[in-house]
């Protein structure tokens, strides 16, 4: 009887609706928890470490703006603050840019000091043909001298702009 018992549950479970909707919500928010905390938490972590560090140690330009904000009308202090804020934001962004080009560099270098039991372990393994054995892409090797100029420019371009916008939002 037990038996039947058991599978007349089943049955109710597997035909009632609400049961199986409530248990795929249940699903997506674990999965959705488990990315938050797996992915999203250490990227909210890493921006928030920049972002102290930029306001302990701020760049010239986020200085400039300080230092402009005592001779304008208070009126015009929260459009400095945007300003700044965007200027961190543009400084947080290319510190861990820079971080990422950093670590990607070594976990390539890394990668060819590989001992050869571990290289032939992988010789067999089938994989893009634009990829060379030193794990770089075939573009990416003609190009590599003018990403890492930009990896490492300052963006010294867009400042001037973004001031001269500034000034003339104030005339």
């Amino acid at each position: 009887m037990s038996e039947n018992n058991t599978i007349y549950e089943i049955a109710q479970l597997m035909s009632s609706r609400t049961n199986l909707q409530n248990d795929f919500a249940e699903a997506a928010q674990l999965i959705n928890n488990l990315f938050k905390k797996k992915y999203i938490d250490k990227i909210n972590y890493t921006i928030q470490n920049q972002r102290t560090n930029i306001q302990k140690n701020p760049s010239k330009e986020i200085n400039l703006l300080n230092a402009f904000k005592p001779f304008l009308n208070s009126e015009y202090h929260s459009n400095i603050d945007s300003l700044i804020n965007i200027f961190t934001d543009m400084n947080v962004i290319k510190n861990i840019q820079n971080e990422i080009y950093k670590n990607r560099k070594v976990s390539v270098s890394s990668l060819n000091s590989i001992n050869d039991t571990e290289k032939n372990k992988y010789k067999n393994i089938s994989i893009d043909s634009s990829i060379q054995k030193d794990g770089i892409y075939e573009i990416d090797q003609k190009c590599i001298s003018n990403k890492q100029s930009e990896v490492n420019n300052d963006n010294n371009g867009i400042y001037p702009i973004l001031l001269f916008m500034l000034f003339s939002s104030f005339m």
